[in-house]
């Protein structure tokens, strides 16, 4: 928490030195984002790209903070103007496919993942993407084994999450349980 409150107070003067300083907004967006101050963290996202209209940083920032609200109409634009400035931004272009996916173009979430895995194979965040995908397909085996290649790549809470929740509605108490304790134990709190 003291870190938290240093961050924002450092950011923050940064800010009244110089208005201008759009990495700072960015900054203090991010701040905010990770304490779970979703209004504040697109606030300052949004100031941020006011000065700079293709910074990077904040326009992935703000798409990601859009897509987990679940915003994706929203998430969509934002994810493709970052997309724009940076194409190989592989994290960005796995939010584009979850938001697009969330949107039900489920074909278009496809092709950006494929994009992804054209380069980059073992993109954690795109296999638990294309789980998503699979599952809201009908294809719950092959969601099911880019669940586990995610957990694999990156066994983080998120990833275990998500592969458990899949084992719970496919009936595998067990398999569920074990994933989501997993998740709890590595401190993940969706």
């Amino acid at each position: 928490l003291g870190h938290w409150r240093d961050s924002i107070a450092v950011y923050t003067h940064a800010i009244q030195v110089d208005p201008r300083a759009a990495i700072m907004e960015t900054n203090l967006g991010v701040v905010y984002m990770d304490s779970g101050e979703r209004e504040l963290a697109k606030e300052h996202f949004r100031r941020a790209l006011e000065i700079d209209p293709n910074l990077l940083f904040a326009l992935a920032n703000l798409g990601t903070v859009l897509r987990r609200e679940m915003n994706f109409g929203a998430a969509e634009p934002v994810l493709r103007r970052a997309l724009a400035v940076k194409p190989d931004y592989h994290s960005v272009r796995a939010n584009l496919a979850w938001s697009l996916a969330g949107q039900g173009k489920l074909g278009a979430a496809r092709d950006e993942l494929a994009t992804i895995f054209a380069n980059d194979p073992d993109q954690a965040l795109a296999h638990r993407v294309l789980g998503m995908t699979l599952e809201a397909s009908g294809d719950a085996a092959g969601a099911g084994q880019a669940y586990r290649r995610a957990v694999e790549l990156a066994p983080t809470g998120s990833n275990l999450w998500a592969l458990g929740e899949h084992l719970r509605r496919r009936g595998d108490r067990a398999g569920a349980l074990t994933n989501l304790r997993e998740a709890r134990r590595v401190g993940y709190d969706p």
